[in-house]
């Protein structure tokens, strides 16, 4: 019979990721990473289009928006490192991810380059705010087949 335990846990979400060490009798909090999303003033991220006849628009929302893919890129590649060092560190018998669905692929790439040939299994949903006791229930539903 295969066993889960230990477990390497990670929950995240753009901003913030949660280490647990996952055993049958409970979960421990080990590694946590809090992201400061960076905050600009108006004239660092305006830009206005000219043009014969056209009104001007501003360009800040698109600066934002690379600015936070930008962001939310280096987050998940230093997910994956922290990730690939505790694995390494330890001996655990799975690993699971919690993220938000929007960001699986990016996340289970990130981690699979970190620690090739182990299967990750994936839970969806923003809970970096979940108690122990809900995070340990979300672990069984990452194992339990879908």
């Amino acid at each position: 019979m295969q066993t889960h335990y230990p477990s390497l846990l990670v929950v995240l979400n753009s901003q913030k990721a949660l280490w647990f060490f996952v055993k049958e009798d409970g979960v421990e909090l080990v590694e946590e990473l809090e992201e400061r999303k960076e905050r600009y003033t108006d004239h660092e991220a305006h830009f206005s289009a000219s043009g014969s006849g056209a009104t001007g628009q501003s360009g800040a929302a698109d600066v934002d928006n690379k600015r936070d893919a930008e962001s939310l890129s280096k987050h998940i590649k230093q997910v994956a490192e922290k990730t690939q060092v505790l694995w390494q560190a330890n001996t655990f018998a799975h690993l699971s991810v919690i993220t938000p669905e929007q960001y699986k692929n990016d996340v289970a790439s990130e981690i699979k380059k970190s620690i090739p040939n182990q299967n990750i299994d994936m839970v969806f949903g923003n809970h970096v705010h979940a108690s122990k006791k809900e995070v340990k229930e979300l672990f069984l539903r990452s194992i339990r087949p879908q």
